[in-house]
């Protein structure tokens, strides 16, 4: 497209467009006008009409001289503003390629952090319990049955943690099975060599009566 067909985005490019467009149809009038002029200058043959068409192509001339002038002039402003709007636009699309690219950094940065984050959260929700669980049993193998596990989660470690608990509990009670039968066979057993120790005395009482018969 033309420089005069391109739409102006400014009051002032309107406005030398608006300028630029009436310096043309007042040329392009004196440009027929003299190009007429010409042309019967060609065509005569009388001196006096050559004279008089002489002198009105000089009046022509001096007359479109100084609009062509002006013309130019406002090409030249008009090219310049072209150029300013130009360079104002470059920079505008500069200035939102930084901002675009500063929030592009920003979001991988904000994604690196949060990717750190969640690895540490997840690290910790499960490094952490594991350390408790394996505390645990190893407590539970110097013989300590009174320990507890303090996880409280809803996945899979916390899953793991409960079924340990439920262990060592079935544990505990069979132990404490194990003890009270224990105590109850020493109850027993004492009982017995209780009632072993009266017979045998009683034994003896009888045989020493028999004796003094």
């Amino acid at each position: 497209a033309s420089i005069l067909s391109r739409p102006r985005q400014t009051e002032k490019g309107r406005a030398l467009m608006a300028r630029v467009s009436s310096e043309y149809k007042a040329w392009r009038e004196v440009y027929v006008a003299l190009d007429e002029t010409i042309k019967q200058l060609s065509e005569t043959t009388s001196p006096e009409e050559k004279d008089r068409l002489f002198s009105n192509y000089d009046e022509l001339y001096k007359k479109m001289v100084p609009i062509s002038n002006q013309m130019g002039g406002t090409f030249d402003e008009l090219t310049m503003n072209n150029i300013e709007n130009t360079n104002l636009m470059v920079a505008s699309n500069n200035r939102s390629a930084s901002q675009a690219k500063l929030l592009m950094i920003m979001v991988i940065v904000i994604g690196v952090l949060f990717s750190i984050f969640l690895t540490v959260l997840l690290t910790k929700a499960v490094v952490g319990p594991v350390k408790k669980a394996v505390i645990f049993a190893q407590e539970i193998a110097t013989g300590d049955l009174m320990v507890k596990l303090d996880i409280n989660q809803k996945d899979e470690i916390g899953i793991l943690a409960k079924s340990l608990e439920n262990m060592v509990e079935k544990l505990r009670n069979v132990v404490s099975s194990v003890i009270v039968g224990a105590d109850n066979i020493l109850s027993a057993s004492i009982q017995v060599s209780s009632s072993s120790q009266q017979m045998s005395q009683g034994s003896n009482e009888q045989a020493s009566s028999t004796e003094e018969i």
